[in-house]
């Protein structure tokens, strides 16, 4: 990874290692979430628990123990009532004499009221027959229904959508979620990680990036595009359109592609479309597409390129219409208020700072396309360990 490709407003460490954000919370006025950290290298091995304090953060715990030989590993968080009222940044730790408190099989469920003696309960953490929830692709799906926290037992609202795994959070390279409460703002956040898709050899380029000059930290975009298709021949839309498999954005269609091409420089050596495609499926009816195209989004060969996507439903009526997050390397996007989202990694070498451009896309054979768009630029932090003054 380039220093021009580092994010401004999504979390990462100051060089090497991390996955697994687990434990977030919010204490004094501060938001905590705890990750794997690798303070050596940019590889997955000598893991230690590091610590971040909105933005800001620090190595926590070191494998010091001898129960740490695999390491020093994230969990959740549970703020307790003897807490160190004085220590708003949780700066101030200490590892339990009594560890390993439990060395559980894995899948399974326990229940505690002390968080150091722990009840085994029935039944495995969560599984739904036939459908290999557990070993899925890691593709991250979410199902709707009511947990009886008196028996630890789940109830979903419709059997048929638990069981089939329908409602994917996200279709691009998104991992791992983890939701919390924020009681300061009312409401409940989720958030996962993004995994890298260059070589090991450019993630250890990380160790650059100590000193950032100030355009490149606040070049991120937020966009909202509003778009109004109007379909004038619907007679040739393919009826079996797929983002993945269907030639990407290159590809001219009855109904598409059209959206926005982001990220892109003068010459289009590097650019990447996103698009919606609407197909005519077999009974008449017409369904529509998001997808992000990635096979030019960096003239870098030693990184994965593919084409994300999937159907998105689209009301009767409404606008098409997707909201885009460019943050350097990543690329987040919602189509028609995030039914669909995907996340997506771009390693930019020519289309970088001022030389990075937002583009119209309608490659639509047989399709008139009116949009709207507006821009907004959000301010970065700079994220850095903390100082010793701040301490």
């Amino acid at each position: 990874m380039l220093s021009s490709q580092r994010t401004s407003f999504h979390f990462q460490p100051e060089k090497n290692w991390m996955n697994d954000s687990n434990g977030p919370l919010y204490y004094k006025g501060w938001y905590h979430f705890f990750y794997q950290y690798n303070p050596n290298v940019a590889a997955w091995n000598d893991i230690v628990l590091g610590h971040a304090v909105s933005i800001h953060f620090d190595p926590l715990m070191g494998a010091d123990e001898w129960f740490d030989m695999n390491g020093a590993w994230t969990g959740s968080a549970t703020i307790l009532p003897d807490a160190d009222h004085n220590d708003p940044l949780l700066l101030n730790w200490f590892k339990y004499s009594g560890n390993p408190i439990v060395v559980p099989p894995p899948s399974i469920v326990y229940d505690t009221e002390d968080f150091i003696n722990f009840k085994l309960l029935s039944g495995v953490l969560y599984g739904v027959p036939r459908t290999g929830i557990l070993d899925d692709g890691r593709h991250d799906y979410y199902a709707l229904g009511t947990y009886d926290d008196k028996n630890g037992k789940w109830y979903p609202h419709n059997l048929e959508i638990d069981a089939g795994m329908r409602n994917r959070y996200d279709y691009g390279m998104f991992y791992a979620p983890k939701t919390f409460y924020d009681q300061d703002k009312g409401r409940r956040w989720l958030w996962g990680w993004v995994g890298e898709s260059d070589t090991e050899t450019n993630d250890g380029q990380l160790c650059r990036l100590n000193s950032m000059e100030p355009a490149a930290r606040h070049r991120c975009w937020v966009l909202v595009t509003k778009r109004l298709l109007r379909i004038e021949n619907t007679a040739k839309s393919n009826v079996d359109y797929n983002c993945s498999t269907s030639g990407g954005a290159a590809q001219r269609g009855a109904l598409g592609p059209f959206g926005l091409l982001v990220l892109a420089d003068d010459s289009l050596a590097e650019h990447t479309p996103e698009y919606f495609y609407v197909a005519k499926v077999i009974n008449g009816t017409l369904k529509t597409f998001f997808c992000i195209d990635q096979s030019s989004s960096s003239v870098a060969n030693d990184i994965k390129k593919e084409i994300y996507g999937s159907y998105v439903p689209v009301l009767e009526g409404e606008k098409y219409s997707v909201r885009i997050l460019v943050d350097h390397s990543t690329v987040e996007s919602l189509a028609q208020g995030g039914r669909t989202c995907i996340t997506s990694l771009v390693y930019l070498t020519r289309a970088i700072h001022g030389a990075a451009r937002l583009l119209l896309l309608s490659n639509a054979i047989e399709a008139s396309v009116t949009s709207s768009l507006k821009i907004w630029q959000m301010y970065s932090e700079f994220i850095r360990p903390y100082s010793n003054e701040e301490r």
